[in-house]
């Protein structure tokens, strides 16, 4: 191989202790609601076939998950990366990193596309590896891995003069070299190229030519087509023309590319980030402003007037307010991470500009 090869030893990697932990704690959970189920059937209803049934359900359930959690290996020799399947070993050889047909996907995964189209066939993670291995082996890909081409030089497409999109809801886009044609319903709206404000183009790494969200800012709207895996939500050009055809029309000081995944590349891209993060905290905030009463009624009828025993009563409403606020706490400590980390990135970023923080916008 041209560029750095591995070691020809053998080394395995398993899923992250904690992951191990979890597969164990699932299994001791259903044995005892596996004892809990049938107690129920057999003392309080009088069922015990549907209290078997239950705690079969149970244990089976938990057991096929402990085991795939311990069976789950990675094996990297010479050859490349392979994952344990059930029977077999799935390979992900080092000639295809270094060819460019695996590209990067995440900080700590990688695609491979013309493997399939299932997800688990296509995408090699080491998400569930402890941090010292997974970034152990992302520097391993990447010393061998040959890198993509500029994100912004595309390749030889044939872009049309005209452009026609087909939106959600009764939307059609035109998209040509007089400007913008918007079509809502039976409205349209008319845009020339110098009215629009702002093109974004939003990737998982600043690093792929494509992107997962577009947003073309006007003056009094913003208009958003995103890309989830391999499908558009949109009918019409694939997504690597549509962007080459409005890269053509809008200059690069009314372009930004972010990433959601990156360190940001710029003070602005920075700023862009962070305003998204606290807007998605504002907006989980207002959601429990709004369905938590609804919650709080709903358990409260369900303690006061349900038909089954107090017992029973009392334990599905804290298992329902704790699974509530576990999953709330969840998704605010997410949003409060992202959002720390990219103002470290960002006080990076102006540290490294020195003398021209103010031209970089800090």
């Amino acid at each position: 191989m041209a560029r750095s090869s591995p070691s020809q030893d053998v080394r395995y990697f398993r899923l992250a202790a904690m992951y191990r932990r979890c597969g164990i704690w699932a299994l001791v959970g259903a044995l005892l609601a596996s004892g809990v189920a049938f107690w129920a059937g057999r003392f309080l209803n009088r069922n015990p076939f549907g209290s078997v049934a239950l705690a079969a359900f149970f244990t089976v359930l938990a057991t096929s998950v402990c085991f795939l959690v311990f069976h789950w290996r990675l094996r990297v020799d010479r050859h490349g990366i392979a994952r344990r399947r059930l029977l077999r070993w799935d390979l992900w050889p080092w000639e295809a990193f270094e060819d460019g047909r695996i590209r990067r996907l995440t900080p700590d995964s990688y695609e491979w596309p013309a493997r399939g189209r299932l997800l688990f066939e296509t995408v090699l993670s080491f998400a569930f590896l402890s941090e010292r291995d997974s970034k152990h082996l992302t520097e391993l890909c990447e010393r061998i891995r040959t890198p993509p081409a500029e994100p912004d030089v595309q390749p030889e497409l044939e872009v049309p003069a005209e452009l026609n999109l087909r939106l959600l809801f009764r939307k059609r886009l035109r998209l040509s070299a007089s400007g913008i044609d918007l079509k809502v319903g039976r409205r349209e709206y008319r845009y020339r190229w110098d009215e629009l404000v702002e093109l974004r183009i939003i990737r998982l790494l600043h690093e792929r030519r494509d992107f997962v969200r577009l947003e073309v800012v006007l003056a009094d709207r913003t208009i958003r087509l995103y890309v989830s895996g391999r499908s558009k939500q949109w009918k019409g050009p694939d997504p690597e023309v549509v962007l080459a055809l409005l890269r053509r029309h809008v200059p690069g000081q009314r372009t930004l590319v972010a990433s959601s995944l990156d360190r940001p590349q710029s003070v602005r891209e920075a700023d862009y980030r962070l305003n998204e993060v606290k807007q998605k905290l504002r907006e989980l905030r207002g959601a429990v402003l709004v369905f938590g009463p609804f919650l709080a009624g709903m358990l409260l009828w369900m303690l006061l007037f349900d038909a089954r025993p107090i017992a029973f009563r009392l334990l599905y409403v804290c298992i329902i307010a704790f699974l509530s606020w576990q999953v709330f706490r969840f998704h605010a400590n997410v949003h409060k991470d992202r959002q720390g980390k990219l103002e470290r990135w960002r006080a990076e970023i102006c540290s490294e500009a020195g003398e021209d923080s103010d031209e970089a916008g800090c």
